[in-house]
């Protein structure tokens, strides 16, 4: 049984459809082994409810047992703005359909009245219209980018072509967790649902 990280304490997924500490750690780890501005980790990427506070190769592949590719997809802000408004819909809240964790630095009100995005910023700025953003998607999640994130492929490549940036999802997490002596859970709370 090989040991290939700590956390501080056992952190949690139990629903798919809220940010929640295990996902926005494994998004993290995307984020910055693969140096995206954002990363959207299909929620349902993670199996099971719990991992560590040891973390051992086996239960990192029981947890994350998908092992695909990670795409960058670079999208304006205001593509990114028509992303983050898509992610939103009511059935997705609802945990219908394809749910995300973001990675770090993003940060979501969203008013479901009304559907509109009151807040969004990165690292603390308001997304730039004219700025240029590079997300990470999962292969699965990529092959349905029109379904999943509402723009098309032909969209998604305006910027620049698409690029796989990794062949193994599972190689990037358990070699970031080996690198890491203990890894500490950012704030969780990225997306606010307003009342």
């Amino acid at each position: 049984m090989r040991v290939i990280g700590r956390f501080p304490q056992q952190y949690t997924h139990p629903v798919r459809n809220a940010q929640t500490q295990l996902g926005t750690v494994f998004s993290d780890i995307f984020r910055d082994a693969l140096e995206l501005d954002i990363m959207l980790l299909g929620s349902g990427s993670v199996r099971k409810e719990a991992l560590g506070p040891i973390v051992t190769l086996k239960d990192l592949t029981e947890t994350f047992p998908y092992d695909d590719a990670v795409y960058r997809v670079t999208v304006t802000g205001e593509q990114l703005m028509h992303i983050m408004q898509h992610l939103m819909r009511d059935e997705a809240l609802c945990g219908e359909g394809e749910c995300y964790r973001f990675s770090r630095g993003v940060y979501v009100e969203y008013a479901p009245a009304g559907h509109e995005i009151v807040t969004f910023t990165l690292n603390e700025q308001a997304i730039d219209y004219e700025k240029q953003y590079r997300i990470g998607l999962q292969q699965f999640h990529f092959s349905n980018i029109g379904d999943f994130i509402g723009i098309s492929l032909e969209e998604a490549s305006r910027c620049c072509k698409p690029k796989v940036v990794s062949t193994s999802s599972l190689d990037i997490v358990d070699e970031y967790l080996t690198q890491m002596k203990i890894l500490r859970a950012g704030d969780y709370k990225r997306v606010i649902i307003l009342s």
